[in-house]
């Protein structure tokens, strides 16, 4: 397979968007505190240089991307803006350096996806990047629990960031099976979907299966969705031992961390006076609000692991106001997921910011906003391939229903 310089721009971008803040003296190899982000933002910005100098031209864009990219932007201005309005400018400067990092990655990404000549070709090389990645985070998790641990750890990540990394990669599975009708994608789509569960992430879990749900009923009133498609026989009967082999860990995991924390005895694990003090700081100023990183200035701690209650601590209404449009779009985008499953993306991304993250972590949102808004314009696939995604996924499903039982 031929590699091209716009799929190594895609490349470096993507790793940009999953280093995060990892710090190379985290590894124990390196003396130096140097986040490798910037590593991968400078070879992104390096290439993005090289192909413009190449005379290549950016390609047009749909408006609604157009006014995603800039609605995206000036929620990220009026944030920095905000630091005026904090009570404590030093506090509420830990947070400005991730929102302007934030608006040179969302701009790289703007210009990155109007260099390809077709959606097709970009999000192929999207999907297959996300799967590789999957992998070397699935691996972990599965050799973790076969090891004896109680639930999937990769050891350098929390289980939020792992599960969101594992269902992006279950996204890509499920793509490029449509699209190369491999009996590999199929299974490393239910080694995924299990590596799911066996992270034991409630949010992760609950925003899965509820995404799951969906892409079924997108797809439930076409004619043909009873039909049987006995092309996928073959892998369905070859990932019934993988199933059968991992069963035990599943429902261990699934019955403790699912079933015991959220059905039997829901736990909030401190959410719940996080939310009660978030809510009643925002009814001091709930016009405004607090300014940049207002939880810690005002609260203390982290952050509130809701990105709305997030936006209106920091902006109140009038920020909601800028911020909901990004989430409509979000929604909208379920309407097309018969043009392709990865429409899916921004809104698993509104669903798990509900339970845990911050801004940061939502930059994600960004990425699958740009990407899956242009195929309103252009669908991605050759063909029609949605019956063999409608009988994949509820096989999916039904792994989940044996597991409640």
């Amino acid at each position: 397979m031929k590699i091209n310089t716009k799929q190594v721009l895609i490349f470096f971008l993507i790793l940009t968007y999953l280093s995060g803040q990892f710090d190379l003296s985290r590894l124990g190899i390196f003396n130096i505190e140097l986040e490798v982000r910037y590593v991968f933002l400078f070879a992104t910005i390096l290439i993005m240089l090289i192909i413009c100098k190449s005379d290549d031209k950016f390609k047009p864009i749909n408006k609604l991307t157009n006014f995603f990219f800039i609605t995206s932007l000036l929620y990220l201005l009026l944030l920095i803006l905000s630091f005026f309005n904090s009570n404590d400018s030093t506090v509420a400067s830990d947070k400005i350096e991730h929102v302007m990092f934030l608006v040179v990655l969302i701009g790289l990404t703007y210009l990155s996806i109007r260099l390809f000549n077709n959606m097709d070709e970009l999000i192929t090389t999207v999907m297959k990047i996300f799967l590789v990645v999957s992998l070397f985070y699935m691996l972990p998790v599965l050799i973790s629990v076969l090891g004896g641990d109680s639930r999937g750890s990769i050891g350098v990540g929390g289980p939020n960031v792992v599960t969101r990394i594992l269902f992006f990669g279950l996204i890509a599975a499920i793509y490029l099976y449509m699209y190369y009708k491999k009996t590999f994608y199929f299974l490393i789509g239910v080694l995924l979907f299990i590596s799911i569960i066996l992270v034991g992430s409630r949010g992760g879990m609950i925003s899965a299966f509820i995404c799951l749900g969906i892409l079924m009923l997108a797809n439930i009133k076409k004619e043909n969705f009873m039909k049987i498609n006995y092309k996928l026989l073959i892998p369905i009967f070859m990932s019934l031992p993988i199933v059968y082999f991992l069963w035990d860990y599943l429902a261990e995991v699934y019955t403790s961390r699912f079933l015991g924390l959220v059905i039997d005895d829901l736990h909030y694990a401190g959410r719940d006076t996080i939310m009660e003090n978030s809510i009643a700081t925002i009814g001091e100023n709930p016009v405004w609000g607090h300014g940049l990183n207002a939880y810690a200035v005002e609260i203390g701690g982290n952050y509130p692991h809701n990105i709305i209650i997030e936006v209106l601590l920091e902006l109140g209404v009038i920020g909601l106001f800028v911020f909901l449009p990004l989430i409509i779009m979000s929604i909208v985008l379920l309407r097309f997921l018969k043009i392709s499953v990865i429409c899916i993306l921004p809104f698993y991304i509104l669903l798990v910011s509900m339970f845990s993250g911050e801004l940061f972590d939502f930059r994600y949102f960004f990425l699958w906003g740009l990407i899956t808004l242009p195929l309103l314009r252009e669908p991605p696939l050759k063909n029609n391939l949605q019956e063999d995604n409608n009988i994949y996924l509820k096989s999916l499903l039904r792994m989940n229903q044996q597991n409640q039982r």
